[in-house]
């Protein structure tokens, strides 16, 4: 980080780095005054491109109102109930045989309230539901599921009273209360915790868990069907320290278990926080999984996308830089990638009153974005292809889990994080006529070739996580099959037998694509005796002759081969080395950014002048950041024009926007690749990436001292700013907002810090006199993503930072959002840890404006820095 920058906030700053919007108390800010661009696909508007996630925020003292939802014409949206102050926050639902809706209460946020309310559907108009509470013990039920005469919760959070877990409750003399409460099964839980379940068609239960939960400390390997688990990534290819690498068993996971909750088996892995499942009619799960949105805009950032639950498949998500690419050869296909979002619910309309399209969609719930999207499936070989539309928006809309009711509508809560609650119902009242179902003989042909092609899927299935004599025989020709799905099925189901009944097949199987599946196998089934064999089949493969997937799973090959068994001896590394400098660059991008990993892991010193030209047609800042990273571990071979290419780019990276760990990283890598030029080189490089950044970013860092005008205070204010706010000076308050120190920890379109929430879009979501507040009285409202710990050891010494992970052993802490260094203290060495009371963000901001500035001010950021916005609108020249 910039030491300047970084002197300047410290001083501004103190302790914390936030701006917290504080929300109207009594209702939901009704101010969308900017345009929304149109969707072209829907004709509605597209959600904002809105980063910093705080839509929620609003969702105070009611809930939304049905005004404010927007939906597809022929629906009603009805709000039913809104929760009373004693009834928490709501996050998880389920209907029982009688029809009678359960609703887990979150019990944690400092919102009164704990345990589980029994909602019943009156008829009436004025009181349609009658509340009561059933439970009132567990806290934090994320997951509710009524089967075997039971009610089934996944518990989240361990009290006194309770452990997380899961749990069955039972009404056993029929009086209408729960008289037996049972855990079934202790399960640690935490943030990415244990979520949502659901009943399978074989009748178990499934389970979906976070990566900060675990496995029950009685759970048994040889139950899971996950096996060879390994971060599987080249050793520190972002420059990152081991301590990231692979922190708990399987990361978010999968679980079957029985009505007793004896059986703990692990059906897949490697995710971070998918909240809900369900069963399509096929019988297929899906779960809707989460992003990291700190890491937007870097090399392995993974936008938040559907996921097709396969027997067997570890999903690739790993803590730090070490997630998988989604396009990984380990990977079946992935579907309906979505982009930024907080995945909540998700639910087939398979039992809906809805028009054939949405009973045939998967609805997913999005709760930072407060939306409900439906994704539509068709069958593509053995899995699927996917699209999605919106189905339901508003703002607030902070869904957290939905469920079809007896009577075919869609039900579904608001909630979570302490906010207010509420239960809506979803009908469709519209008079379309269902088509006349006309199946051509091709729609029939490929509907039949899917049924066939998931049952062949399946019972290679059948051979996961046992040993089969029959299992080799039926799944090798299938290693080779144009279907990744089926492929991918047959790989594990190899990978599950002994080795040393198909190793020497593998090393000798002449079919190229059946080859390069049966070698990926190899590398996680099989021991270093068999590399430099295995590497001599890879080298001797004609790389022209393969297609783009098979040269990346080729390369995949390689990498696992390096990082399970380590380097080779030099003769067959430096073969290696000749093989893939020789098809670098290749065609596609994804083939080339691993090339140029594998390339830098194996000690090419020749990279420069060739990925330079990758930089300059990459299509992604993502793909350039990549190469770039990569350039900075070259030493030699460079000419002084690449040199010159390489810290100009570096110096662009600077105005790119990202997420909050995003400037650290580009920070550190320009201060990395400054530190390996010789000294008398270093100010020629930092002029040439000072002078990259364009004029007004150049400035934006600058700090003016300006003279102190009035100690400015909300009553003193408030009368000022009910005036007209027209023919404000769009110019004045561009200025401002960098004079005063807004820009240093706030972007405004591509500019400013990433300390504070992005405030381009902050008036969809709050009126000037919210914006107001919460400059004057900064810590009033903040938001627990941005406060700091202070934790204090039993040595007596304090450190501050923010909370990154967390164990039943070790707290890892970071003093600087940007920082790449973390701290470890151990969680025996605490006495104390509290909540810093004051925000990073200094009063005072105001008392150097004149009354005047301060609606100009107002006015710049209420615009989203745009010359467009209302108060600008009868202030612009030749008008």
């Amino acid at each position: 980080m910039n030491k300047k920058r970084l002197a300047i906030t410290a001083l501004a700053a103190g302790l914390t780095f936030t701006l917290a919007i504080r929300a109207n108390d009594s209702q939901p800010s009704n101010v969308d005054a900017r345009e929304a661009a149109i969707d072209p696909t829907t004709g509605r508007p597209a959600p904002e491109p809105d980063k910093d996630y705080e839509q929620w925020r609003e969702a105070k003292g009611m809930a939304t109102p049905v005004s404010k939802i927007r939906a597809p014409a022929g629906f009603v949206v009805e709000l039913l109930r809104s929760a009373l102050p004693h009834e928490g926050s709501w996050i998880s639902m389920a209907f029982d045989s009688q029809g009678r809706l359960y609703i887990g209460i979150e019990g944690q946020w400092k919102r009164e309230g704990q345990g589980i309310l029994r909602m019943t559907l009156t008829g009436e108009a004025v009181n349609p539901v009658a509340v009561e509470l059933v439970e009132n013990s567990l806290v934090e039920c994320r997951g509710l599921l009524w089967a075997h005469d039971s009610l089934y919760a996944q518990c989240n959070v361990s009290t006194k009273d309770r452990a997380s877990g899961l749990y069955r409750l039972r009404d056993n003399d029929d009086d209408g209360r729960f008289d037996d409460v049972k855990l079934l099964r202790h399960v640690p839980g935490g943030g990415h915790g244990l979520n949502d379940l659901t009943l399978g068609p074989d009748g178990f239960l499934y389970l979906i868990q976070g990566d900060q939960s675990s496995l029950p400390a009685d759970w048994q390997p040889e139950q899971t069907l996950v096996r060879n688990v390994a971060v599987d990534r080249v050793v520190d290819v972002y420059g990152y320290s081991h301590e990231y690498r692979m922190q708990r068993p399987m990361e978010g996971r999968l679980i079957r278990t029985d009505a007793d909750g004896r059986l703990w088996q692990v059906i897949a892995s490697g995710m971070r926080n998918p909240m809900g499942i369900d069963f399509n009619p096929d019988g297929e799960l899906f779960t809707y999984e989460a992003d990291m949105e700190w890491d937007v805009g870097l090399p392995w950032y993974r936008p938040t996308h559907l996921i097709h639950l396969l027997s067997g498949t570890d999903y690739g998500w790993r803590q730090g830089p070490d997630p998988w690419p989604l396009e990984s050869p380990d990977l079946p296909p992935v579907g309906a990638v979505v982009g930024l979002g907080s995945p909540t619910a998700v639910k087939f309309g398979t039992r809906s009153h809805f028009p054939s399209k949405f009973r045939e969609a998967l609805f997913i719930q999005d709760w930072a974005y407060g939306r409900i999207l439906a994704v539509h499936l068709t069958p593509q070989g053995a899995g699927y292809r996917t699209t999605w539309e919106p189905f339901l928006d508003g703002r607030p809309l902070n869904v957290t889990d939905m469920e079809f009711g007896p009577d075919g509508a869609m039900y579904f809560l608001t909630g979570g994080r302490g906010t207010q609650s509420g239960l809506y119902r979803v009908r469709y009242v519209g008079s379309e006529v269902e088509p006349a179902s006309t199946t051509s003989s091709e729609e029939q042909r490929q509907r039949t070739d899917a049924v066939r092609a998931r049952a062949l899927r399946r019972q290679i299935e059948a051979f996961h996580g046992r040993t089969d004599p029959a299992a080799v025989q039926t799944a090798w020709p299938h290693l080779g099959s144009e279907d990744p799905w089926i492929r991918h099925a047959a790989r594990i189901a190899v990978e599950h037998q002994p080795v040393v009944e198909w190793q020497s097949r593998a090393l000798a199987e002449t079919h190229i694509p059946t080859a390069i599946t049966a070698w990926l196998a190899l590398t996680r089934a099989a021991d270093r005796s068999v590399q430099e064999a295995l590497l001599g089949r890879l080298n001797a493969v004609d790389w022209a002759a393969l297609t783009s997937d098979q040269q990346l799973h080729a390369l995949r090959v390689y990498e696992l081969c390096f990082h399970r068994m380590g380097l080779p001896a030099a003769e067959t590394t430096a073969s290696v080395l000749r093989k893939l400098n020789s098809v670098y660059p290749a065609q596609a991008d994804a083939v080339n950014r691993q090339l140029c990993t594998l390339l830098l892991y194996l000690g090419a010193d020749d990279l420069a002048g060739r990925t330079l030209r990758l930089v300059a047609e990459a299509a992604t800042q993502e793909q350039k950041l990549h190469y770039l990273n990569a350039l900075r571990a070259v030493r030699e071979g460079w000419r002084t024009e690449e040199l010159e290419a390489y810290f100009r780019a570096l110096g662009q990276l600077r105005t790119v926007p990202g997420g909050r760990a995003y400037p650290g990283f580009v920070e550190v890598l320009i201060a990395d690749s400054l530190a390996k030029l010789p000294a008398d080189r270093r100010p020629w490089a930092q002029q040439i990436i000072e002078a990259a950044r364009p004029a007004e970013s150049q400035h934006q860092w600058s700090y003016t001292p300006r003279r102190f005008v009035k100690a400015w205070t909300m009553a003193e204010l408030e009368p000022i700013l009910r005036k007209s706010n027209d023919r404000r000076d769009y110019e004045a308050g561009k200025r401002l907002f960098a004079e005063v120190g807004c820009l240093q920890c706030h972007r405004m379109g591509n500019q400013g810090g990433v300390m504070g929430p992005d405030l381009t879009q902050v008036s969809s979501r709050f009126g000037r006199m919210d914006i107001l507040r919460s400059i004057i009285e900064p810590s009033a409202v903040m938001d627990e993503k941005y406060r700091i710990v202070i934790i204090t050891m039993n040595n007596g010494r304090q450190q501050a930072g923010y909370v990154l992970q967390e164990d039943d052993r070790v707290v890892t802490i970071s003093a600087d959002p940007w920082a790449l260094v973390r701290e470890k203290i151990e969680k025996a060495h605490i006495t104390a840890r509290q909540w810093s009371p004051v925000s990073s963000m200094p009063t005072g901001l105001l008392d150097t404006l004149t009354s005047e500035e301060v609606l100009d001010l107002l006015a710049y950021i209420d615009s989203g820095g745009s010359t467009t916005g209302e108060a600008f609108r009868h202030s612009q020249p030749n008008e």
